[in-house]
């Protein structure tokens, strides 16, 4: 639904379990908020990190690990996600997981280094940090998740903000039949 009535108190991560991919900035800054506002966080993924990860939680029972999830069940968590966060240190020009999130009117929190911009604008249809700053991302879960009428209208603009996209399906719909036509069209 638009409005955000299915969306659980939780947040969530998905994603490799991997250095550049900055997870540990926000469980560390996930740590530093203290009562949470009542959301749980999910991470979905898994790799070299994980064990690292899971002691950095150290037993926080706010924080739980799923390991890797199909496509149709992160898209399931995704929906029910009140926010997914991108914590990415390492400078991305396209980042799947917040697209798909967007899609489906989930609001996102991205490092500055995830290029999604125009479609993501700070303060409009999601919101940035500066990429590795734990503070900087704790004050921003922070002001998100004590608003739940701000996470609800970005999260509305997201999509809108989507479908506006190159990243809709109808553009990539024509843009697969495009390459399928010349493909088709040279024999192979």
């Amino acid at each position: 639904s638009v409005d955000g009535c299915n969306k659980a108190k939780q947040i969530m991560y998905a994603g490799r379990l991997s250095p550049e991919k900055g997870a540990d900035t926000l469980i560390k800054a996930w740590l530093t908020l203290p009562n949470k506002f009542g959301y749980t966080l999910k991470i979905i993924g898994d790799g070299a990190e994980r064990n690292m990860l899971e002691e950095l939680a150290h037993g926080d029972n706010s924080i739980t690990f799923t390991g890797t999830l199909t496509k149709a069940q992160t898209l399931q968590e995704m929906a029910n996600s009140a926010l997914l966060v991108s914590p990415s240190l390492c400078y991305e020009t396209f980042g799947l997981s917040p697209v798909e999130a967007m899609s489906i009117g989930t609001p996102v929190l991205i490092s500055d280094l995830v290029n999604l911009f125009p479609i993501v604008q700070d303060n409009i249809s999601g919101r940035y940090f500066k990429a590795g700053d734990i503070n900087d991302l704790a004050a921003k879960l922070a002001e998100l998740l004590s608003d739940t009428n701000k996470l609800i209208t970005l999260g509305t603009a997201a999509k809108a903000a989507f479908e506006q996209s190159d990243c809709s399906t109808e553009s990539n719909l024509r843009a697969l039949e495009a390459i399928y036509h010349s493909i088709l069209a040279t024999g192979k």
